[in-house]
């Protein structure tokens, strides 16, 4: 009798504790990143030399790069390009355009930033998050997650004929944007097996 009883304790201690779940204890769907494009190594060294003069201990990204069109759409974008820059190679023009026409997936063992550390995250992720939802609510969700409010999404990076001019353009999600953020293009020059940025533009979200 004694020994039915404790069982039965046992069984109403366990029904409370699965009712008291949290509602918010739910389990996340898995997000693995798309299989990565064939881009050059050079790419990614630009993407390094660019991202490494932010001081972050930790850096999210997307890993699906951003169509651009943006020296097209923003012809002030390009004069002030050519206008500032007298060695500006406009071949670049040319290649950005081309490479950005479609999004390409990143390669997640390529994209290193020194000491930083990377976080890649697949296009499906963020949508989860964020496709839709208010900013405020998405972002706190993304946060218990990821414990950081700023995303990147990187375009491909346009180069000249001599590979020695570059440009690409960046956008930072953040918790302060409740739309499409602006962008920046930065334009690049391989100095002294270095690559620095000369320039940029802020193409402004109308």
């Amino acid at each position: 009798m004694k020994t039915k009883r404790l069982m039965l304790i046992s069984l109403i201690m366990i029904s409370i504790l699965t009712n008291c779940k949290k509602d918010d204890d739910t389990v996340l769907p898995v997000f693995n990143l798309k299989t990565s494009d064939i881009i050059d190594n050079l790419e990614y060294k630009i993407y390094e030399s660019l991202l490494t003069n932010w001081d972050y201990d930790t850096i999210i990204i997307v890993q699906q790069t951003m169509k651009s069109n943006s020296i097209i759409i923003d012809s002030g974008a390009y004069e002030s390009f050519v206008n500032y820059n007298n060695n500006f190679d406009t071949t670049i023009a040319t290649d950005f355009i081309n490479k950005n026409l479609v999004n390409f997936n990143l390669d997640s063992e390529l994209l290193k930033i020194g000491d930083t550390k990377v976080i890649i995250i697949s296009q499906e992720e963020y949508d989860y998050y964020f496709e839709g939802k208010e900013i405020s609510s998405a972002w706190n969700n993304f946060t218990q997650k990821y414990s950081i409010k700023s995303i990147y999404r990187l375009s491909r990076v346009g180069l000249n004929d001599s590979s020695n001019q570059a440009l690409v353009e960046f956008k930072v999600h953040s918790e302060f944007w409740d739309s499409d953020p602006n962008s920046v293009i930065h334009y690049l020059v391989l100095e002294d097996n270095k690559w620095t940025s000369k320039y940029n533009v802020t193409i402004f979200v109308e």
